[in-house]
């Protein structure tokens, strides 16, 4: 429990600051939480794109395969995707 001293203190530190301290700290948290959704937003939008990126080079893969074993794109990506390790598709 707190004592009178640590009222005291408590006391002191606030009237150390002014009102416009207390305005521009209450900016500065509501700007790093504005950053912080930005931040968010990017890092979820890039791995999006890595998602479509990844999609994309599997379909190449898939395309590649079908005409290395003649066949069609569909019988070519049903053997790729049967294939559980990745490695082994390159």
């Amino acid at each position: 429990m707190a004592g009178k001293s640590d009222q005291k203190s408590l006391a002191e530190v606030a009237e150390a600051f002014s009102l416009s301290d207390l305005s521009k700290i209450r900016e500065h948290i509501k700007e790093s939480g504005r950053a912080r959704l930005e931040h968010r937003r990017l890092f979820f939008a890039a791995i999006g794109q890595g998602i479509t990126a990844w999609s994309g080079m599997e379909e190449t893969l898939v395309r590649i395969a079908a005409k290395l074993l003649r066949t069609s794109e569909v019988k070519a990506g049903l053997v790729m995707y049967s294939i559980m390790n990745f490695h082994v598709w390159l």
